[in-house]
């Protein structure tokens, strides 16, 4: 029997800093090197290597810095997800609505050290619902009709067993796109990409 907290877990296994923060985003219809495109990452940066692997191998100026985004992308299923290490792009709704423009979907998962678990969903360029992890969102409730959501009472949040909703939310993510995230990707190779710090600054900014 499965534990409530399998995927979590797995994430755990491969990415121990987990706990910390994580971000990843699962887009349909665009490739690997589409994808970063679109997240706006360096495609001379793509370097292969698994996901424990992702902060290694940095020499002198090609070393990243603290406000840039380091992203693992590789197919998943039909899909294709996007880890981030370091900041949440990837789980923004300017990076959702990129993602899924040109009549795709994209879904993304996230939460930092403070909190800020959420799961975003947009559909060809618009998105849909975004929102708190501890709730499924209502355009992703029919993958979850034969799970056990943990109850919720505001007034207990630090009771709130959030390892097993992540775990939950995967598997809805898994069943809308066709393939959980499991060990195997995990452990594989992918393409890792930098998004320079300024990737998403409007112009209008400086």
């Amino acid at each position: 029997m499965k534990t409530p907290t399998l995927l979590y877990d797995f994430l755990r296994t491969y990415w121990p800093p987990v706990d910390d923060g994580f971000a990843a985003v699962w887009v349909e219809g665009t490739g690997i090197e589409e994808t970063a495109s679109r997240l706006r990452a360096d495609l001379d940066s793509a370097t292969v290597c698994p996901l424990r692997g992702i902060g290694r191998g940095f020499d002198g100026d090609d070393r990243p810095d603290d406000y840039a985004g380091i992203v693992l992308v590789g197919e998943s299923g039909s899909w294709t997800l996007a880890v981030q290490i370091q900041g949440m792009d990837v789980t923004t709704d300017r990076a959702l609505a990129e993602l899924s423009r040109d009549g795709g979907r994209a879904i993304s998962i996230g939460w930092h050290a403070n909190g800020g678990h959420t799961t975003t969903y947009a559909v060809d360029g618009t998105v849909v619902s975004s929102g708190d992890i501890r709730y499924v969102p209502p355009s992703l409730e029919h993958y979850a009709q034969d799970l056990r959501i943990p109850d919720f009472d505001d007034e207990d949040s630090d009771d709130f067993p959030i390892e097993e909703m992540i775990t939950k939310v995967l598997v809805v993510i898994g069943r809308a796109t066709g393939q959980e995230i499991d060990e195997d990707w995990l452990e594989e190779d992918h393409v890792r990409y930098i998004i320079p710090r300024d990737a998403w600054m409007d112009d209008t900014t400086f």
